[in-house]
């Protein structure tokens, strides 16, 4: 829309309106425009890392007009609009498009958010509510092959579950300029990260679904010391044991192996129903409340000592069978061990042959050797299941209510901390890059 000089000298205030509504409309030349995404929204890409997604939605668009007048207003007055300002059609076209690139990306001057899964309208909300408008977000589903090579050429974070399956042949190289590889998930060692561009942080979902496994932990620990599965089969057969004597966990030591997000959560738990928490992490020192901490190099000290042995470290190659059967003999005789990592931190023969000849040791599993998610099938080569001290469970243990939601959000935290120049958390280190 352009503003004849007629109507300017009929009301001075016409030219300012006129060159908003100009420049909000105007498209840049072919050769200065990148690319455009074919999506539900329209999404301009300016020179540089900064990009616009402006709002189809009447409603929404005009709100985001109205919003950006009183910024117009305070950067163009100095040019003392008036009866004899020149007609808005001889503004020169670069400017124009350059107020149309402020008016859409105050806010949006750093490089894109770029997430390479689907997503629904609300938790769309929970990533945009997460971000706080400190830069775009790009939909990579939603666009064509060029924008796609486009978007993650100039990305400044990649949220992904898996790169491996939501990247395309020769896309990962694109990220080279990326800040940060932020997975959905906390457990990476099953992904091919040297596909990634080196010299970019990874950082993994660490604790984000912490809740809903510690819960999971506990759950499984009361099942192991209250008999809830073995009493559950008797009653089936008939038997009535209400004087078979169960476990108290209130006043036992839990240890917990890897006391990262997952771990303290677990601890928090424990703590609640009077356990003391025994604790180990790389750094040997924590901000939660605990009775004992230590490094990994006390491990024989942890085992000892725990009534119950909560396994949340990741998967790495110095936790990669870090439990056999010396450890396990470390253990109390009538222990409860409870794996919600990786099943490979636990040698899988030595534990059954551990349970087989310790009926009164329990084994909670609910991570397995062989994965559908990670190997594409399920497969144990000992016959876990047939035994009566195991409890088990198909790797659930992160299924809970809004567990999910939770966990987007702490993801999209950590990416705007990257986006925003904070230190990022959860990076993982080259010990965790098994693939």
């Amino acid at each position: 829309m352009m503003c004849s000089s007629s109507c300017a000298r009929s009301n001075p205030a016409r030219p300012l309106s006129g060159l908003l509504v100009w420049s909000l409309s105007i498209r840049r030349p072919a050769a200065a425009t990148r690319s455009r995404a074919r999506s539900k929204s329209a999404t301009v890409y300016c020179r540089g890392p900064g990009r616009v997604r402006l709002p189809r939605d009447p409603f929404d668009a005009f709100l985001a007009r109205m919003a950006a007048v009183s910024f117009l207003a305070a950067a163009i007055w100095p040019l003392r609009f008036s009866e004899r300002t020149t007609p808005v059609k001889h503004i020169g076209r670069g400017f124009a498009s350059r107020v149309a690139v402020i008016l859409g990306c105050m806010e949006f001057s750093r490089p894109p958010l770029v997430i390479a899964f689907e997503l629904s309208e609300t938790r769309k909300a929970i990533v945009a509510d997460a971000l706080a408008g400190v830069s775009a977000v790009v939909y990579l589903t939603e666009l064509d092959e060029a924008a796609r090579a486009e978007a993650l050429r100039n990305a400044g974070v990649l949220l992904t579950f898996n790169t491996s399956k939501e990247l395309r042949p020769g896309e990962a190289k694109l990220l080279a300029g990326a800040r940060l590889i932020q997975f959905m998930i906390g457990g990476v060692d099953f992904i091919p990260l040297r596909e990634l561009p080196k010299g970019v942080p990874v950082a993994t979902n660490g604790g984000g679904y912490a809740e809903s496994m510690a819960e999971h932990a506990l759950a499984m620990a009361l099942a192991a010391a209250k008999r809830l599965i073995l009493e559950h089969e008797n009653l089936k057969l008939g038997q009535f044991n209400q004087f078979t004597q169960n476990r108290m966990l209130a006043g036992g030591v839990c240890g917990i192996l890897g006391f990262g997000g997952i771990g303290a959560a677990t601890g928090r738990l424990m703590r609640g129903i009077g356990m003391r928490v025994h604790a180990i992490n790389r750094h040997g020192r924590t901000n939660e409340q605990v009775d004992w901490i230590g490094t990994p190099e006390r491990l024989n000290e942890l085992l000892e000592a725990a009534d119950l042995l909560v396994i949340s470290a990741p998967l790495t190659r110095a936790t990669r069978g870090l439990i056999g059967a010396a450890e396990l003999y470390r253990m109390k005789g009538d222990g409860i061990l409870v794996n919600v990592a990786r099943g490979e931190i636990v040698q899988e023969r030595p534990l059954y042959e551990h349970l087989v000849k310790n009926p009164r040791f329990t084994a909670c599993i609910d991570a397995w050797w062989i994965e559908p998610v990670r190997h594409g099938e399920f497969r144990v080569d000992q016959p876990f299941l047939d035994l009566p001290n195991v409890i088990a469970s198909p790797h659930n243990s992160a299924q809970g209510t809004g567990a999910h939601n939770l966990s987007l959000r702490r993801a999209v935290e950590n990416c705007r901390r990257a986006l925003t120049g904070e230190s990022p958390l959860h990076v993982i280190g080259l010990d965790e890059r098994l693939m």
